[in-house]
Parts: structure tokens; sequence; C-alpha cells
């Protein structure tokens, strides 16, 4: 068997035809720079762990692989070793840790303090913009001529720090962007992000077809009453309703996220929760250790209350229900929270995902959000910013 059959024995087809389009785009230009649309939950990261190792390892080209938060970073480490692993089952050993080694494949996946130790005899390095953007020395003589870099949540590539880190790579290299959302808040940082993939933006299937085909549970949608955080006691009162919400579906609702709009409130909120709802509560934001998410990952059960740290490259796919508390910021991070319900265990039963939203429905209806995160939605949407701004359309979205 080839190496092409053996990779393709592990994808989805629609994994498959993502790779198939990725491949003959890059054997038409070795420097294309390239977006790809897939849902939350749909398998971005081992479609590019695929591109990796047979445009990568199998070519002897080094890969560098950007993520913006420890989570991702993980993700991209476990996918690449788990595809690695798949396709020489049994061949050879794997050392984990400061390395992988696997057939003279060493990945490196550490953060700034360990950058030092990267040698030219690593063939992949997966590491974060912020890391890349502060350590200049990294590219010195290192990865820069003809590199594969993938770009996991690809939609932060016009941001400023991931410009710096970027800004320090040759410009002779293939450029691969990850994402399920591939849009930009901002109307005018649109056009940015689609003449940053200048190349072309590869999407084959939407939300709907993971959901339809099994791939992701349905979203159940409960919309109740907006709530007050005007003062102390509303606030109180508030986070009152969403616990007795809680415990009068706390059977079905099972393993429990809960974005919470800030600080102050996830704190009451929790304060609420913690002793009243018969579960484990836990509380995560920017100055909490990630050990807390990883204790929330590990439990079969409890209710984790968060301030959009797991929005987006958090993989916990026994998250039963969301709760939404707040206005998200953007449809883009509604997006993201409803995403993080809908994925599927492993070996796990789980048909319906609840999507629970104390919000006013005609200032964020997040079942309309959902339906219109398609292919065709966020082509149109950027379409219309180029438009609005007086830039001819590029090729990739005509």
């Amino acid at each position: 068997m080839c190496k092409y059959d053996a990779i393709c024995q592990k994808l989805y087809p629609y994994q498959k035809d993502i790779l198939d389009e990725l491949l003959a785009n890059s054997n038409d230009d070795p420097h294309m720079h390239t977006m790809v649309y897939l849902p939350t939950g749909g398998g971005k990261t081992r479609v590019a762990a695929a591109f990796a190792i047979l445009e990568g390892i199998f070519k002897e080209r080094t890969i560098i692989w950007f993520a913006h938060s420890h989570h991702l970073l993980e993700q991209a480490h476990k996918a690449i070793r788990s595809l690695l692993l798949e396709i020489h089952a049994g061949k050879s050993a794997v050392i984990v840790d400061p390395f992988i080694e696997h057939n003279e494949i060493f990945i490196h996946c550490k953060s700034g303090k360990h950058m030092k130790d990267i040698t030219k005899q690593h063939k992949i390095v997966i590491l974060s913009v912020c890391t890349a953007a502060n350590c200049d020395y990294f590219y010195e003589n290192k990865f820069t001529e003809d590199a594969i870099v993938i770009i996991d949540e690809a939609h932060h590539a016009v941001a400023n720090q991931h410009q710096d880190a970027y800004g320090l790579l040759t410009k002779n290299r293939l450029t691969i962007g990850l994402t399920a959302t591939p849009t930009r808040t901002l109307f005018r940082e649109i056009p940015m992000l689609y003449d940053f993939y200048d190349n072309a933006v590869i999407s084959k299937i939407d939300i709907a077809y993971l959901i339809e085909h099994g791939f992701l549970a349905k979203p159940e949608f409960i919309n109740e009453s907006p709530l007050s955080f005007s003062d102390n006691q509303a606030t109180h009162n508030s986070c009152i309703k969403v616990l007795e919400h809680f415990l009068a579906n706390k059977d079905k609702y099972g393993k429990t996220l809960i974005f919470a709009a800030n600080k102050p409130i996830a704190e009451k909120l929790k304060s609420v929760f913690e002793g009243n709802c018969g579960t484990k509560v836990w509380l995560t934001h920017s100055c909490v250790s990630p050990d807390v998410i990883d204790a929330f990952k590990a439990s079969p059960t409890g209710v984790l209350i968060n301030i959009e740290q797991l929005i987006e490259g958090v993989d916990i796919p026994d998250i039963q229900t969301v709760i939404i508390i707040g206005k998200p910021k953007s449809e883009i991070t509604a997006v993201q929270m409803i995403g993080r319900a809908l994925r599927k265990p492993a070996g796990i039963e789980k048909e319906v995902a609840y999507i629970v939203g104390f919000l006013d429905p005609h200032e964020c209806n997040l079942e309309q959000i959902l339906k219109n995160s398609t292919p065709e939605c966020y082509k149109e949407n950027a379409r219309s910013a180029y438009t609005m701004l007086s830039r001819d359309i590029p090729k990739s979205l005509q």
C-alpha cells in the first residue's frame, strides 16, 4: 500500500476530498497560501496532519505549525503523533518527551523557554504565535526556506502579533490556514484575511452536513429570558435563575459549560452553584491555571463556568450542554460557543446537545446564527466587504 492510500484510509471521504484539493493546489503552486474551512468537529487538524506527513515529512520539508493557545498546541501534537502511529503501527517505538522519535521524525512542541533546543533535526515544530513573535533567534537559519506553515484558527492571521511572527519567515513557504469561522468581526479586516490566503478557500461541507451524517450532535436550542446584572442584587437574582434552570434539567444537561460575561458575574455564579447544584463546579478565566480545564475535561460530570476562554481550540466532546448568559461579542464567538457542545465523544452515545441562551432572541438568535455559518454565507459576507471597501473581489471568492 502506498503512503497516500495509507493516510487516506484514516480519513472520512469529505476529509480526503479536502486533502486531495490541497495536494493538487500545492502541486500547482508550491508556495500557495490557502485557507481551509471546516466546521467545529469536522477534523481540520487531522486533515492538516495528513498533508504535513505527505508533503512535509515524506518530502523532507519542515513543518512549522502555529497555534495561539496551550490546548491547540497539544491538539496538533496529538493529531500528528496519532496519525503517524496509525500508519506505521508497530514499526518503531515512540518517545513522547521531550520529542517524538519515529523513524527519525522529530516533533518539537514547546513554549518559549525551550526554543533554543530546536535544531534542524526537528522536522515538525509546533509553537505558539506569541512565542514565535518574541523569539527572533528562532528564525536564524532554521526552517525558513521552503517550509510548510500551518496556522490553526486561521482567522487570527491578520492580527498584529500573528503578522509579526509570519513576517519573520521567508516568502518561499507554503501556508495553510485552518478555521471554522473564516471571517473577522471588523468588516475592514475581512479583505485583509482573504488577501492573506490569496490562493484558494477550500470548503467542502457545512455544519448541517456534519449533523445530518452523525458526525456532530444535533443542537436543541432552549431560549430563556435575558438576565439583568445592573447591580449586586440583580446579579444575585439572575444567578439564582440560572441555577434553578440547571437543577430543573440536571439529569439531561449532564456535563455543562457556562459562558459568563465577565469575572464578577462568573465568580458570583460559582458561589451560587457551589454546594447547591449537586455536582463539582469549576471556574476558569485568563488568570487561572490550565489545570482547572484539565480537571473538568477528565471528569465525567460537572459544571465549568468560563469567561470566553473555551471558545476555540479546546476539545471536550463529552460536554452535553452549553449555557450562554451574556450576549456574545460577535457571531463568530457565538458559533464557537455553540460548537463546544456539538462534538461527539468516541464510544459514548450523544445524539443531542443542549444550547441554552439567556438572551434576547431579537438581538442574538443562536439558532439562526448557526444556520448562517455556511461556506456560502461566509463567502457572500466577504464579497460584500470587498464591495463596500471598493476592492476587487479575489478569484478565491468568485
